[in-house]
């Protein structure tokens, strides 16, 4: 019932992430993750904090580095070989180590793209970074921990309180769990993921990325979801903190699967957030996990009534015309021709029966058409 639903690994910081079905798990991070970022010239680091579009970059792992597209297309392939051979100081919130730069011809493809001098880092084959107050956890270019865990109905309650359907992706987590109660995930000190053990460190302070459009590279308007975060998330002791996932370090290597079980194995007191909604959608308004079955196409999967069926679909393969997946445009329309379905915002199942993919949830076996 419990069980690990979604990886995700960001080789190169801020740019679009890979979605994966395992995973090696090792001290700094998963394998391959956050292991590229971007700097200035001084080797500061430089994030879609900043330039909202690095999130339209795609980058391809390569048996000696990695591909990069561009948003229009183009790309360049990026060698290991290439980088320096001398390490040069870097910056990442006022954490001060060295990496290996990218050579010139690289610097300045990405330079002409982003209007601004730009270098590539590489960490190296051996960080010599560490995590805060935990001298003995190596760290790649993430902010501040190895692994970030998102529960997925937690982030379904957030959406039912959005005016926009989200995407795990303004998240960038590594681990998606699923079986839980929303921010069941609040109490958790220590879990079990297959064979490895996870401590947990605290929650996760949000900032804007999570308002950028992870398609269009663009900042939502009115702050969304940060500004429904910073009405019932905001942490009572440190108000500065808007939580939402928790950090990790892992205590031991090994490989973690999606589908793998996730156990709890020890718990602790959960911080206190200030709740400006009042009693407004409480958490149990989300329902329990269970498994159903979507049939479209003459084909029949195994989902769940936690995650937007246009996901859904596209973990098993099969395509569904979108464009917004923000439940605007009505290009993932489905006609429901069984079932019953959840719509996460106001209005998206339609009078005639069809229904936004990439908003609503089965709340039981579905046939779709």
């Amino acid at each position: 019932m419990y069980h690990l639903s979604q990886l995700y690994i960001y080789p190169i910081k801020s740019m679009r992430g890979l979605q994966l079905s395992h995973a090696q798990v090792t001290k700094h991070g998963l394998a391959f993750d956050r292991l590229f970022m971007l700097t200035d010239f001084q080797g500061n680091f430089i994030t879609a904090r900043n330039i909202t579009n690095l999130v339209c970059f795609t980058p391809a792992l390569h048996s000696d580095g990695l591909v990069l597209q561009a948003p229009d297309g183009q790309y360049k392939t990026i060698l290991l070989s290439q980088f320096s051979q001398h390490t040069f100081p870097t910056e990442v919130w006022g954490n001060n180590f060295v990496s290996f730069v990218a050579p010139t011809e690289i610097n300045q493809w990405l330079s002409n793209y982003l209007q601004q001098d730009i270098q590539l880092r590489w960490l190296g084959e051996d960080s010599h970074r560490r995590v805060k107050n935990y001298p003995d956890i190596p760290l790649s270019f993430a902010d501040g921990y190895p692994y970030m865990l998102i529960n997925e109905a937690s982030l379904q309650l957030l959406e039912s309180r959005c005016q926009n359907t989200l995407s795990v992706y303004q998240f960038r987590p590594n681990i998606v769990v699923s079986g839980f109660s929303a921010f069941a995930e609040d109490s958790w000190k220590t879990i079990r993921i297959g064979n490895v053990i996870f401590d947990v460190i605290k929650p996760c302070s949000r900032c804007i990325l999570t308002t950028v459009n992870p398609i269009t590279g663009k900042k939502h308007p009115t702050r969304e979801p940060l500004s429904i975060l910073e009405q019932f998330r905001t942490n009572a002791e440190k108000p500065e903190d808007v939580d939402f996932g928790i950090n990790l370090i892992a205590r031991n290597n090994g490989i973690i699967r999606c589908g793998d079980r996730v156990e709890l194995i020890e718990q602790q007191q959960p911080n206190i957030y200030i709740n400006r909604l009042g009693s407004e959608k409480p958490l149990s308004s989300v329902n329990s996990y269970k498994k159903v079955t979507i049939c479209y196409q003459n084909k029949m999967i195994t989902g769940n009534n936690q995650q937007v069926i246009l996901e859904q679909l596209e973990k098993h393969g099969i395509h569904v015309n979108y464009a917004c997946r923000a439940g605007i445009c009505g290009h993932c329309a489905l006609k429901l021709i069984k079932g019953t379905a959840r719509s996460l915002k106001k209005g998206n199942i339609i009078q005639d029966g069809n229904l936004l993919t990439c908003s609503c949830v089965p709340l039981e076996n579905i046939e779709l058409s």
